[in-house]
């Protein structure tokens, strides 16, 4: 072998080792493996698809990964999962935080999303162990929405004819009700009639006497005669006596009748409680119906549909990092207006310490959103939050209020489409680098950019300004 060519072997295998070193730094920086770090556990009691070296994300924010999983001993048992996470993190996540297994898409990996504490619990310690949350899985909501359709059509039918019957049970009891009035009428009207002969009989003979016609003493003493008249009075009070009873009855039918309206009406009654279950089902079925909806709208962050969304040149911002936003992931084909407002110029602190929109703040944002209106209506405004001062907790909490307040206010005022205007927290990354040369306001990073996607065929970029 010539000189040359032992050389050129030299620089071969020297230039390959280098290339690999490249790599395992370019994978050790990508996965974060040279910063610090703590381990969390989290235990589930189904995994939904995750396996060893899945994503961790920390509010939204990539922080780590799954370094293990470790499978149950027993049917009651749970898979134990070992997370590592960057140190820098380490304040948003605190005993109460919660863990849950999320997809990217709808049919895309699976990852491990911790939710922040509150402040007043205290930091979680290396090793610990989180509360987690069991994953939601397709399977689980067609088999919901299958039992609450079951259900819906038995209780449809349930109450269908439950309601056909109790309507023809009353219908009944008025009908009888009606009957016995109409007889009680028919007989009230004879004993009243019977009433009135026995009465003008007793009286013509009470005047008879009295006008001293026939012998009293013979109408006196005739046992025959007393008799007759007694068997009349005693006849006068059966038919009296059968109609009290006649009445009782009716009266007795016509309570009864009220108690099953009442019952009927009432909270307490049957169909109340029809009405109730009625109402329980509705109710279920809403639920699985906006379940299927969020479920539809994970479909946006699946890679097969994901490349639609930035053709269109927006795309939903919770499926991004500040990073990977940062790196162009809305760039595309698309043009950029950027416009900056300082802090000073955006809030003022109240009396409590809270940020809110002072009216300068208010005059800058519509000064500058003068100079975007003149673009389509359906280019994607993004609300850039930025925050230097405190923790790094506190930067994305300072940054991100910024930017939502921001953003509230140009939804409101200006009538905007909230689909297409969002915001993202960059805390302390430089603003500088993406606003343009000129806008030296920008180098302080302490207040919001205002970035505007557009077609850079449908509309020519303007030349970038700051806003004082």
């Amino acid at each position: 072998m010539g000189p040359s060519r032992s050389v050129a072997v030299g620089l071969f295998v020297v230039g390959g080792i280098a290339l690999f070193g490249l790599g395992l730094f370019l994978i050790g920086d990508r996965k974060r493996l040279f910063e610090d770090s703590f381990v969390v556990f989290a235990e589930f009691e189904r995994l939904a698809g995750l396996q060893d070296g899945a994503r961790v994300r920390v509010a939204g924010l990539g922080a780590g990964e799954v370094l293990s999983i470790s499978y149950p001993q027993s049917p009651q048992a749970k898979f134990r999962v070992e997370m590592r996470i960057i140190e820098d993190l380490h304040p948003l996540v605190r005993k109460d935080s919660v863990a849950i297994i999320q997809g990217e898409g709808l049919v895309g990996s699976q990852l491990v999303e911790i939710g922040e504490g509150s402040e007043s619990s205290p930091r979680i310690e290396e090793g610990g162990t989180i509360d987690s949350r069991e994953p939601f899985e397709m399977a689980d909501l067609m088999l919901k929405a299958s039992a609450v359709a079951e259900t819906l059509s038995t209780t449809i039918v349930s109450v269908g004819d439950r309601l056909g019957g109790t309507l023809e049970e009353v219908q009944a009891v008025v009908t009888r009700a009606d009957v016995l009035l109409q007889n009680a009428g028919v007989d009230l009207a004879e004993i009243t009639r019977a009433g009135r002969e026995v009465s003008r009989d007793v009286e013509s003979l009470v005047a008879d006497v009295r006008s001293g016609k026939g012998t009293v003493g013979k109408l006196l003493n005739d046992e025959a005669l007393h008799g007759e008249i007694r068997e009349i009075a005693e006849n006068v009070r059966q038919v009296s006596e059968d109609a009290e009873a006649t009445s009782e009855n009716v009266r007795e039918l016509t309570a009864d009748a009220k108690a099953a309206m009442a019952d009927f009406r009432s909270n307490d009654g049957g169909a109340k409680g029809i009405l109730s279950d009625l109402s329980l089902t509705l109710a279920s079925a809403s639920e699985a119906a906006s379940d299927l909806a969020d479920s539809t709208e994970s479909m946006k962050r699946s890679f097969l549909f994901r490349g639609m969304f930035l053709e269109r040149g927006f795309f939903d911002l919770d499926a991004l990092t500040a990073q990977e936003y940062v790196e162009g992931a809305l760039g595309g084909r698309h043009r950029q207006r950027r416009l900056w407002i300082a802090a000073d110029d955006l809030v003022e602190v109240d009396a409590s310490g809270t940020e809110n929109l002072s009216e300068r703040g208010k005059a800058n944002i519509r000064a500058a959103m003068s100079d975007i209106l003149r673009f389509p209506s359906n280019s994607p405004l993004v609300v850039e939050g930025y925050a230097h001062s405190g923790s790094l907790d506190e930067r994305h909490l300072t940054a991100r209020r910024r930017a939502v307040l921001t953003r509230d206010y140009i939804v409101s005022h200006f009538f905007r489409n909230p689909s297409y205007t969002g915001f993202i927290s960059l805390e302390s990354m430089s603003p500088r680098e993406l606003a343009a040369e000129d806008n030296a306001d920008a180098s302080d990073g302490e207040g919001v950019v205002l970035a505007l996607y557009y077609d850079e065929e449908a509309q020519p970029a303007p030349r970038p300004r700051a806003i004082h």
